[in-house]
């Protein structure tokens, strides 16, 4: 982690991926949530940041992006 930010380089990779694949928004977001979670821990290795919280998964959404703003853009599509 140290001066990079929330995330390992690996972890910050990985979770790129994964919402690439698996948005966070919307009805089914804690589900969809639970899908990053498990995709970010299988890509990284404890050894290069350990595993990752779903808890730095949101603080990092939150810190890069509004995420109020694209649920609320989510249910106005819906």
């Amino acid at each position: 982690m140290g001066s990079r930010g929330l995330l390992s380089l690996e972890s910050e990779t990985a979770l790129l991926d994964a919402i690439c694949n698996t948005r966070p928004i919307g009805v089914a977001k804690s589900f969809k949530m639970i899908s990053i979670l498990k995709s970010v821990n299988m890509q990284t290795s404890p050894s290069k940041g350990g595993y990752v919280s779903a808890a730095q998964i949101r603080k990092y959404l939150d810190a890069h992006y509004d995420t109020d703003m694209l649920d609320s853009m989510v249910s106005i599509l819906a």
